[in-house]
């Protein structure tokens, strides 16, 4: 669990929000902060209008009711704080006690014919709390309490202030809409952006595979795993034979794209589960979790005949490639358990016994040049 700063666990609780979920986390924020700002508003009219109306007979109505939606919004803080993903009942029970206390102060205080322009800030930020939908639900809510609010005074003399709110809330709803499109489209644009360096960093440019740091770090964190489970674990070190000579005689071009194409024919053989990383310039290492090693030399083995079979053609130009394949294994329970080097150390020597029996075969640690082709 990552640490936590003191006076943000007091204020938001433990939060689980994932690092692609900033969005869900702001709203949380914004509406754990809108209830502690509630509260204190509450307190402090309480005692304005103490200060201020002492003696009047709405003071003890008024007051009474303040002091209610302050306890309201502190459980609202508290629940929040357990309950950090009900972002829509939140945001819905936030919108729900604004309304209230501001109609209950309409109702018990003398007559104000400004209390309705408050409806606004409501309209607006209901966009940000809830999104589209339940934003246009709430204009719905402020015009039907605007026309509540207004018919509580004699407006006669100003026959279109109705209008007047209406048209204003409608403009509200209409730049919170927008706000809230333009702001979701540009997180998912950053969000997409983001994705595609995190790809770059982690990801070998020519053959998309997996760059040597990004493939040593996931198979470590693999590795690990495995080992608490009592799992067993192979890694296949694959080289392509006389690679230099394709350069040399292919030209660097066709190089290349025999390294695409030969990585794509890796990674068809391949699980979801299993890892892949081009750990050299032909050279790339796999590694298969929750796999014996007869099972692991069955998978270089297919890897191997696969990577035969492939006839690779650039510019007019055909040829085949083979890989000779080295393999190491760390079974179930081993103690102590090897460490990922190791392995890719021991599956790398198997590797050159290979190359030196004849290359285009498959060897394992404990049994070299299985295969002879």
């Amino acid at each position: 669990m990552a640490h936590t700063h003191p006076l943000h666990y007091w204020l938001y609780g433990q939060t689980d929000f994932a690092p692609n979920e900033e969005v869900q986390a702001f709203q949380h924020r914004l509406l754990v902060t809108i209830a502690l700002i509630a509260a204190v508003s509450n307190v402090v009219r309480i005692l304005i209008y103490c200060l201020t109306a002492w003696g009047q007979p709405y003071l003890h109505a008024v007051t009474t009711s303040w002091l209610g939606f302050m306890l309201l919004n502190l459980a609202q803080w508290g629940w929040m704080r357990k309950h950090p993903r009900q972002l829509l009942a939140t945001g819905l029970c936030t919108v729900f006690l604004y309304a209230s206390n501001l109609f209950v102060t309409a109702w018990w205080l003398p007559p104000d014919p400004l209390l309705s322009i408050w409806l606004a800030l409501l309209v607006f930020g209901s966009f940000i709390m809830l999104g589209h939908f339940w934003g246009w639900c709430c204009l719905g809510l402020a015009v039907g309490g605007g026309f509540w609010l207004l018919h509580l005074h004699d407006f006669s003399a100003y026959p279109n202030t109705l209008t007047t709110l209406c048209l204003a809330m409608i403009a509200n709803a209409i730049a919170g809409h927008i706000y809230v499109g333009r702001f979701y489209k540009l997180y998912h644009r950053l969000e997409q952006h983001q994705q595609e360096l995190r790809h770059l960093a982690s990801h070998d440019p020519l053959t998309h595979t997996l760059n040597a740091r990004a493939y040593y770090e996931q198979s470590n964190a693999q590795l690990q795993l495995c080992q608490r489970l009592g799992l067993p674990v192979s890694v296949l070190f694959v080289d392509l034979d006389h690679f230099k000579s394709i350069n040399d005689n292919h030209g660097h071009a066709m190089g290349d794209h025999v390294l695409h194409q030969s990585s794509q024919v890796l990674q068809h053989c391949l699980r979801d589960s299993d890892l892949l990383g081009r750990v050299g310039g032909e050279e790339f290492s796999i590694f298969l979790p929750n796999t014996t090693l007869d099972s692991a030399y069955n998978v270089a083995e297919h890897i191997r005949a696969a990577l035969e079979k492939q006839a690779i053609v650039f510019l007019g130009q055909s040829l085949r490639v083979t890989a000779s394949i080295g393999v190491s294994c760390s079974p179930a329970h081993c103690d102590p358990p090897p460490a990922m080097e190791r392995l890719q150390q021991r599956a790398d020597q198997a590797m050159y016994n290979a190359k030196h029996a004849g290359r285009n075969r498959v060897a394992c640690e404990e049994l070299m040049a299985v295969q002879v082709v």
